[in-house]
């Protein structure tokens, strides 16, 4: 088990999709259901993510998806960008409340959750102005050629998703 990511850009509401049984898309290639449920749950533990963006069915103009690593992988991911970026630990940043770039990333779940299209936009600032900390960051770590490509993964889902988009955690 792992953490997945969707990333999608250009949602348009489609009341008139043809959905299954379940109320799904038939056609997922072309639209993409946002939950109620996970969208109500990000938004009573993390408000304000989900900013842009409500339930419902959606066609979109592109998407992509991309695995982040394991629980465990994704977190100790989490953990290298936010000493990267402030010098300090992810649980560091979750206990302190502390604000500033990718902050609404690091202190958000492992497992599920919407990111909006205004968190998005924010994020995807935060992604670019690092780029450069990041790569030179990466050559200082183990592995960091992984851990720079699923920087580089994430930026690219944050910009797909600040163009009236969302990204989705699952």
């Amino acid at each position: 088990m792992g953490l997945d990511i969707s990333s999608f850009a250009g949602l348009s509401p489609s009341p008139d999709a043809e959905l299954d049984e379940d109320g799904f898309p038939l056609d997922e290639d072309k639209f993409m259901y946002l939950d109620p449920e996970l969208i109500k749950w990000t938004e009573e533990n993390f408000p304000g993510r989900t900013a842009g963006i409500e339930p419902g069915i959606y066609s979109f103009e592109r998407s992509a998806e991309f695995r982040a690593g394991s629980y465990g992988g994704y977190n100790d991911w989490r953990d290298h960008l936010a000493r990267m970026a402030v010098g300090m630990s992810a649980e560091k940043i979750w206990a302190s409340g502390w604000k500033g770039p990718f902050v609404e990333l690091i202190n958000f779940p492992d497992n599920e959750g919407v990111i909006g299209p205004v968190v998005a936009a924010k994020l995807a600032k935060d992604f670019a102005a690092f780029e450069h900390r990041a790569e030179e960051y990466s050559a200082s770590i183990p592995d960091g050629t992984d851990w720079l490509e699923n920087y580089r993964e994430w930026k690219c889902a944050f910009e797909m998703a600040a163009k009236d988009g969302a990204v989705i955690l699952q």
